[in-house]
């Protein structure tokens, strides 16, 4: 599989940092042997990576699936980057805890522009969507 579609599927569990996936390579040698194994169900736990997160990304491993939901992703307008691409911004790339995959819909940011982002969740509540609509437009 592809490694776009391999970082897309790791992506899809929600936050998994970067240092995340330095264990799974660490472990695995590679991404690709990484999701072979896991998707097989013959993953190892590393320390860092546990049974609840290798048994969620085992569930998500099915690779038609995988590439429906990149392929909806794109029909929705939603775009996708990640940690090794040339336009992940530089400055999560700072932070130790930096997410290894970015969906958004628009365009990135210059990476000169000063910048606020609101992260928030796949599934937000109405209380939480009004909370963000609210900051959002108190900051612009």
């Amino acid at each position: 599989m592809k490694n776009e579609l391999l970082m897309f599927w790791l992506s899809l569990d929600g936050h998994i940092a970067k240092v995340k996936y330095d264990i799974l390579i660490s472990a695995y040698g590679s991404l690709g042997e990484a999701y072979e194994a896991i998707r097989s169900g013959r993953y190892i736990e590393a320390k860092g990576i546990g049974e609840k997160l290798l048994n969620r990304l085992c569930k998500l491993s099915d690779k038609s699936e995988i590439e429906e939901k990149y392929g909806q992703m794109l029909e929705k307008g939603i775009r996708y980057t990640h940690y090794f691409t040339e336009d992940y911004p530089d400055r999560l790339r700072g932070i130790c805890s930096a997410p290894l995959g970015l969906f958004y819909k628009g365009t990135l940011p210059d990476k000169e522009e000063k910048i606020i982002s609101i992260v928030g969740s796949r599934d937000a509540t109405e209380k939480g969507r009004y909370y963000a609509w609210k900051i959002s437009k108190e900051l612009s």
